[in-house]
């Protein structure tokens, strides 16, 4: 992502990523689901790619969303959450920017 989109806004926590939603006007939003270690267990919702889809859901975002989660269990929720978002594993789709 960096080196295709070194303009992007990267965020390594969930709070992080809640905090720029918060903060910033965004279009497209690429959502990952391990942001620990600990998060392959896909119980947890605090602090993974799920609680940052919830606030998606929450504010009602407006812009695209592609989930890009290698963890497809994870990603099934998540595709539950915010039946609109997009599906694409991180290998699996090129970014190019306009810029």
């Amino acid at each position: 992502f960096k080196e295709r989109l070194p303009q992007a806004v990267y965020c390594a926590t969930a709070a992080e990523a809640i905090d720029a939603l918060k903060s910033r006007e965004f279009r497209v939003v690429f959502l990952d689901h391990d942001l620990h270690w600990m998060h392959a267990d896909n119980s947890i919702v605090k602090g993974t790619g799920k609680e940052v889809a919830l606030h998606l859901k929450h504010i009602e975002f407006p812009g695209v969303i592609v989930i890009h989660s290698k963890h497809d269990e994870a990603a099934d929720v998540m595709s539950r959450i915010l039946p609109h978002a997009k599906r694409a594993r991180f290998d699996e789709f090129e970014i190019t920017s306009n810029r």
